[in-house]
C-alpha cells in the first residue's frame, strides 16, 4: 500500500486561503506580573547539606532516557534508582559537573517589561560593595576591589569581587538504559526521598500512533510560565495512547547572566520535566549576556552523540513516529560549516518509513509576519532551507518572537504545497512582554496570528494526519493582581481598544488545524528544489489554495462522499478547521496540483491513481485515506478544471463521485495553456 502520490502538504485557515490575525492582545500594562520563585526542595534525608532537586528527563537514543538534576550536596553519588513493571530495582551511574561565571546585570532584572524583578537595585547594590572588606588590613588602604556600592553598576561584574561570581549547585546526569518502548517506569535520584515516573514514547513504526507532542518556546518563569509548564503536564499526562516529549524551542530560563534565576526556573520545570521528557534548542537567552551556552549546556542535554553531532547545540532523535531534529540559530549555518555538513549527512539516513513526521527545531523563525525580529535569521534560511525542502521536513518549529503565528506550506517566500508548515511558539510567558504590532497586510504565507499566553498541541494520529491546536492560556485582568485574569469564564479587552477577545475562556482553543501531509512527497520529483535537473517547482501564489473550512463544514460535506458510502465518515473533534488533500473515488486518484502564478516550466505530475479507503483509529478519529491503485492516465488541465465540482469540495454535489474530485478552491495557474497537461 502507498499513500497518495503527490507530495504536498496541506493546511486548514480560518477563512478558505485568507489569513487571520487575531484580535487578542497581551496586556502590556503587566508590571506586577511575579516571578514564580520556588524554594529550594528539602525532603531528604539530609536537607541541611542539600537535597537534590530540579530534576528533568531528556530523551536520549533508543531505548535511553537521561535524567538531570542539582543539589549543593558535593557527597551525592551520579546514581538513579529506576524500575519497570517487574518492580526489580537497577541502578545507572552518571556523572556531574560545577561551572562558575560571573554575574551579567541585565535592566530587565530589575525593571522587567513584565513581572516582579528578579533582584531589586538595592540588593544589587548590596552585592556591588565591598567596602567591608576590600581593604589592606595591614594598612588600612583600599584594594583594587574597593567600591562603595552606591551606584548600581549594570552589565558585566566585577571579577574581584567574589559576590559577582556565581557557583551552580553541582549537576549531575544520568543515561537510562535499556529501555522497553512504551513501558512506564518509576525512578529516584540520588540525594532525594521522592519517587518519579515517565512513559517512554513508543518505538517507531505504525504501531506508534496517535502520540501527542507539546510544543512551546520563550519560556521564562513568570505565573503565567508555570501555569504553561502546568498546562503541557496534564496534556502530556492525559494523551492517550501514547505521549512524546514537550519541544521547546529555545529562550529557557531568561536568567540573561543572573544565574541563580537558572536554579528558579529548574524549579518551575520539575513539575513537568520529572515525568515528561523536554527537548530543547538554545536561543540568544542562552548565549547573550555572558550566557555563552555554559549554563545550558551543563543542564539541559540532549541527543547529540547518538545523532552523529559533536556538540549539544545541534541534535536529533526518534520520538515514535516523528524525527526531531534541533538546529542551532546561534552557530555557523552556511554550506560547509560544521553544522551544515552534520545536518547534510544525517538528513539523508532518517528512515522515512518509521518516521514519516520530520520535525525541526530551531529558535529565531525563518518566516514572521510580525513587526519584532524581522529577517534575523535570513542567512539560516538561505543557506539550509532548501536542504529542508529536498529531504521533506513536515513542519519547523521557532520562539524568539513573542507572539504565535502560523503559516501555510511555504518555500522561498512563496506558499508551496510541497514546503514545511512553520509554527512560531514564542509566547510561552516570559519577562519581556508580547510583541504585539503586525506587520501589514498580513502576508499570503502567514495563516494566523495572535499575541497572547499559551501554548501547543500536535497528536499525529497516522502517517499522514496531525491535528494541531494553539491554546490560550490567561486573560488580561486589569485591575487584578498581577494584571492577569485566570478566572474560568473571563473574557479579555485589547489594550489597543475596548474591543473585546474573542476569548470565553482562559484556557481557549484559539485555532484548531489538521496538518495533512502526503507520505510520497520525497519520491515525487515536483517537491525536489528547483536546482535540481529536470524538477519543477510547484508554487502557491495569492488567492489560489485549498479548499478549506470548519471541521463542522467538512463533515458535512464528506459525509455526502463516496467515502461514506464505503463505511465511514470524518468524525472530528468541534471547534477547528480542517485540511484533507484527497483524490477520492473509484478510479482516482492522486496528485493535487496547484501551481503558481508564474511556472517556470512545463510540469507532469507522476503519480498512481487511487481509491479511498476509511480507517478508524484508536483515537476514534476517523481520517479519509488514500491508497495507490497501478493504473496511471493523462488529463489535460482543461479537462481537469471542467471535471472539478461546482463547489470545489469532494462529493459535495453528489453522492456519487466523479473521477475527478479535487480538494481544491481556486482556478488551475496554467490551465488552457500550452503544456498544461497532468499525469494522474
Amino acid at each position: 500500500k502507498m499513500a497518495i502520490a503527490a507530495a504536498l502538504l496541506l493546511v486548514a485557515t480560518a477563512a478558505a486561503d485568507t489569513g487571520v490575525t487575531s484580535a487578542y492582545r497581551r496586556p502590556r500594562g503587566a508590571r506586577l506580573l511575579a516571578d514564580d520563585s520556588l524554594g529550594p526542595h528539602t525532603q531528604c534525608a539530609n536537607p541541611t547539606a542539600g537535597c537534590s532537586e530540579q530534576v528533568h528527563l531528556a530523551l536520549g537514543g533508543a531505548g535511553e532516557m537521561v535524567a538531570s538534576w542539582a543539589t549543593d550536596d558535593d557527597t551525592t553519588p551520579s546514581t538513579v534508582t529506576f524500575w519497570g513493571a517487574d518492580g526489580v530495582e537497577r541502578v545507572a551511574r552518571g556523572q556531574a559537573t560545577v561551572y562558575s561565571q560571573i554575574l551579567f546585570i541585565d535592566s530587565n532584572l530589575v525593571s522587567p517589561e513584565m513581572g516582579a524583578p528578579g533582584a531589586t537595585a538595592e540588593e544589587l547594590k548590596h552585592m556591588q560593595d565591598t567596602r567591608a572588606w576590600a581593604h589592606d588590613p595591614w594598612t588600612g588602604g583600599r584594594g583594587e576591589a574597593w567600591n562603595d556600592g552606591k551606584k548600581l553598576a549594570y552589565g558585566f561584574g566585577e571579577y574581584k569581587n567574589p559576590a559577582e561570581i556565581y557557583t551552580s549547585p553541582v549537576l549531575h546526569s544520568v543515561s537510562l538504559a535499556p529501555l522497553q518502548p512504551g513501558a512506564t517506569y518509576g525512578y529516584r535520584v540520588a540525594g532525594d526521598g521522592r519517587n518519579f515516573s515517565f512513559t517512554t514514547p513508543p518505538a517507531p513504526g505504525s504501531g506508534s500512533f496517535p502520540l501527542t507532542l507539546g510544543l512551546t518556546a520563550d519560556l521564562g518563569q513568570t505565573t503565567v510560565s508555570a501555569a504553561n509548564v502546568g498546562r503541557l503536564r496534564e496534556l502530556l499526562s492525559s494523551a492517550q495512547p501514547h505521549a512524546g516529549a514537550v519541544l521547546l524551542s529555545g529562550d529557557l530560563s531568561y536568567a540573561d547572566g543572573y544565574y541563580p534565576r537558572w536554579d528558579s526556573f529548574g524549579r518551575m520545570l520539575e513539575k513537568l520535566a520529572a515525568e515528561v521528557p523536554v527537548l530543547t534548542t538554545g536561543g540568544n537567552h542562552e548565549i547573550g549576556d555572558s550566557e555563552s551556552w555554559v549554563s545550558y549546556n551543563a543542564r539541559f542535554p540532549m541527543p547529540h552523540q547518538t545523532a552523529g553531532s559533536v556538540t549539544n547545540l545541534w541534535w536529533a532523535t526518534d520520538i515514535g513516529p516523528a524525527h526531531v531534529v534541533a538546529l542551532c540559530s546561534y552557530a555557523a549555518t552556511r554550506p560547509g560549516s560544521l553544522q551544515y555538513r552534520w545536518l547534510e549527512r544525517h538528513l539523508p539516513t532518517i528512515d522515512r518509513t518509521l518516521t514519516p513526521w520530520l520535525v525541526v527545531m530551531m529558535h529565531v523563525p525563518w518566516y514572521n509576519s510580525n513587526v519584532g525580529h524581522i529577517a534575523e535569521a535570513e542567512l539560516m534560511r538561505q543557506h539550509m532551507e532548501p536542504l529542508l525542502y529536498r529531504y521533506g521536513a513536515d513542519l519547523i518549529l521557532s520562539g524568539h518572537v513573542h507572539a504565535y503565528e502560523r503559516h501555510h506550506p511555504t518555500y522561498k517566500g512563496e506558499r508551496n504545497l510541497c514546503g514545511p508548515v512553520y509554527l512560531n511558539l514564542g509566547d510561552g510567558g516570559n519577562r519581556e512582554g508580547a510583541y504585539i504590532p503586525w506587520q501589514q497586510p498580513q502576508p499570503a504565507y502567514s495563516a494566523f496570528r495572535e499575541g497572547s499566553f499559551g501554548i501547543g498541541s500536535l497528536r499525529l494520529v497516522n502517517a499522514t494526519h496531525a491535528l494541531y491546536n494553539w491554546t490560550r492560556s490567561a486573560c488580561e485582568g486589569t485591575g487584578l493582581p498581577e494584571h492577569v485574569n485566570f478566572a474560568p469564564g473571563c473574557v479579555s479587552n485589547s489594550s489597543h481598544g475596548s474591543m473585546p477577545d474573542n476569548a470565553e475562556h482562559p484556557s481557549v482553543e484559539s485555532e484548531q488545524v489538521w496538518i495533512v501531509r502526503q507520505a510520497m512527497r520525497l519520491s515525487n520529483p515536483v517537491c525536489l528544489p528547483e536546482d535540481t535537473p529536470g524538477a519543477p517547482l510547484v508554487l502557491l501564489g495569492d488567492g489560489e489554495g485549498p479548499g478549506v473550512g470548519s471541521v463542522e463544514e467538512e463533515q458535512s460535506r464528506l459525509e455526502e462522499d463516496a467515502c461514506t458510502e464505503q463505511g465511514g465518515g470524518l468524525d472530528l473533534a468541534p471547534g477547528g478547521q480542517l485540511a484533507v488533500a484527497a483524490l477520492c473515488g473509484a478510479i482516482v486518484g492522486a496528485a493535487l496540483l496547484l501551481l503558481a502564478q508564474h511556472v517556470a516550466r512545463s510540469q507532469r505530475l507522476s503519480s498512481a491513481a487511487a481509491a479511498c479507503k476509511v480507517e478508524e483509529l484508536r483515537s476514534n478519529v476517523r481520517i479519509a485515506r488514500v491508497e495507490a491503485a497501478p493504473s496511471v492516465r493523462t488529463l489535460d488541465m482543461e479537462q481537469l478544471n471542467a471535471s472539478r465540482l461546482d463547489s470545489a469540495r469532494v462529493g459535495h454535489a453528489s453522492s456519487k463521485p466523479s473521477p475527478n474530485h479535487l480538494l481544491y478552491g481556486g482556478p488551475v495557474a496554467g490551465a488552457g495553456s500550452r503544456n498544461s497537461s497532468v499525469q494522474l
